[in-house]
């Protein structure tokens, strides 16, 4: 396989890194469920979330800028502090 140009050499490094990453967690999903260890609910329930906060990330990091998107997870960090220090 050749490529024009470095960015199609990387798209096919995604490509491929994406159908790995695909395959090792069907056989991994296949082995707990084999093992009876596979919650499909509970699964559901935390990888549908999961997706849609990838994809708001996603799109706030592409439209935000850098010292906003530092203070908010800075913020983040001290509510989370606060609750601990609170219980």
């Amino acid at each position: 396989m050749t490529f024009k140009n470095l960015s199609e050499f990387v798209a096919a490094q995604g490509r491929c890194a994406g159908a790995l990453r695909d395959h090792i967690a069907a056989f991994a999903t296949a082995v707990g469920a084999a093992y009876g260890n596979l919650h499909f609910l509970d699964g559901l329930l935390i990888g549908v979330p999961a997706v849609g906060g990838v994809m708001i990330g996603t799109w706030c990091q592409q439209r935000l800028a850098t010292r906003s998107i530092t203070l908010l997870f800075a913020a983040v960090l001290v509510a989370a502090a606060v609750e601990l220090l609170l219980e």
